[in-house]
């Protein structure tokens, strides 16, 4: 009976080879398995490609983050085309977005409806669009320069079942003076605030009407009031992210914010975001107004028991330190590996013959 060379090693390594294994340098088993394994060859390949992606958005971030601020420009990095107006913003925006998926959420539902409060440019839009294919969107942004580059982003994209809404998110139906700050900061301007101009708000509670998958709000200051108004209907959302922001020069809402989510039974997860005060007592750091950030989870009970039983989210690829070792590695060293299996296995197994194909290797 003739077997190949890969049966011959994988009945050796049911005895003795793990023994011979344990004292083979790592890059010798690399490049071994390389050349004996075509699984391992393609899954090799297929990480290698996935790591020069990862190279190449690390290099397109990089090149974003350099550019000026408030400098428009356009990057294939999500896979689409997309027009940004500011590289730095950008940049955080997809940090968090697409390499710590903050927006990720469990569902059954094969079309989760979404509403996206303060979509800016549509970073967002493109994340629930991949991740969920066949989600509804309703999306609000009220500063039209932004506002026009999001309708051309998704435009250009292709995607379905979104409405975009040119309004802010407010308390009552009414028209507000609007800070434009050039990106994603962007607010309901307060005293002595300049460079805004007039923008027509809406109610968030009249979206919340039926059963919404998952509530985005990043309004800048206003997602205390806007949560209040709607808290009788905050039952209909099962999954709910908000970004407190801490206006610096007026009384803070965190307690307020937060009890309007736990009375309307969500559980919540509280991160800080950006840069904070390391000695709140001597100094604190205030940016745009703001004295502090938070990023709040709101989920239900029911919803974390499909979280439990999901498969843990993507990863970005890790760099294998092994392939620049095997790339260093003399011929020797792999020619030496291959005599030793081919004598384990001539010594160990009885009445095999190794191929004559696999016998000119040596």
């Amino acid at each position: 009976m003739q077997l190949s060379f890969e049966q011959i090693l994988t009945k050796a390594a049911r005895r003795k080879l793990p023994s011979l294994l344990r004292h083979t340098p790592r890059p010798c088993k690399h490049w071994a398995k390389w050349l004996m394994f075509s699984d391992y060859r393609h899954k090799q390949q297929e990480l290698a490609r996935e790591q020069q992606e990862l190279a190449r958005q690390q290099k397109e971030l990089a090149r974003l983050a350099a550019l000026p601020r408030y400098h428009p420009t356009t990057t294939d990095i999500l896979g689409e085309p997309l027009e940004i107006i500011d590289g730095y913003s950008f940049v955080l925006m997809y940090r968090d977005i697409f390499e710590q998926q903050i927006y990720r959420f469990p569902t059954t539902n094969p079309c989760p409806y979404i509403i996206d409060g303060g979509a800016n440019i549509g970073v967002s839009i493109f994340f629930f669009k991949q991740m969920y294919p066949n989600c509804q969107i309703v999306a609000f942004e009220p500063e039209d320069k932004v506002f026009d580059t999001l309708a051309r982003n998704t435009r250009r994209a292709g995607y379905g079942n979104i409405e975009l809404i040119r309004r802010a998110l407010w308390s009552s139906e009414t028209s507000l003076s609007f800070l434009i700050e050039g990106s994603d900061g962007g607010r309901i301007a307060r005293n002595g605030d300049q460079k805004h101009k007039v923008v027509h708000t809406v109610r968030l509670r009249d979206y919340l009407d039926r059963p919404v998958d998952f509530l985005k709000i990043d309004i800048e200051g206003a997602e205390t009031g806007v949560l209040a108004d709607c808290a009788d209907l905050l039952s209909n959302v099962d999954n709910l992210f908000v970004e407190y922001h801490s206006i610096a020069s007026e009384p803070q809402s965190l307690d307020k914010l937060i009890s309007t989510l736990t009375d309307a039974g969500f559980r919540l997860q509280i991160h800080q975001v950006s840069r904070t005060s390391p000695r709140p007592f001597m100094h604190t750091y205030v940016k745009w107004g703001m004295d502090m950030q938070l990023n709040i989870f709101a989920m239900r009970p029911s919803v974390l028991e499909v979280a439990d039983m999901n498969a843990p989210g993507t990863l970005i690829p890790r760099t294998n330190r092994y392939e620049k070792l095997g790339l260093l590695t003399p011929i020797v060293c792999f020619k030496a590996l291959m005599h030793s299996y081919r004598a384990v296995a001539e010594g160990m197994i009885e009445g095999i013959q190794i191929s004559p194909v696999v016998s000119g290797i040596f």
